[in-house]
């Protein structure tokens, strides 16, 4: 298998970027959601915007 390189380092860049977003999906994602997920019930209740609110920071 000569063709492939000897470190993730020969790939560049791209590779660095693909893995943080990896890990960010893997890890950080199932975090973030959980929080606006508690926000958003704690909010419904209170705000009428709420809603709208979690709508408008999901799509952001």
């Amino acid at each position: 298998m000569n063709w492939l390189p000897e470190s993730l380092a020969d790939f560049g860049p791209a590779t660095l970027a693909a893995l943080m977003i990896g890990a960010y999906l893997v890890l950080g994602e199932p975090f973030v959601g959980w929080v606006l997920h508690r926000r958003f019930e704690a909010a419904v209740g209170v705000a009428p915007g709420a809603r709208r609110w979690l709508y408008g920071r999901l799509l952001l």
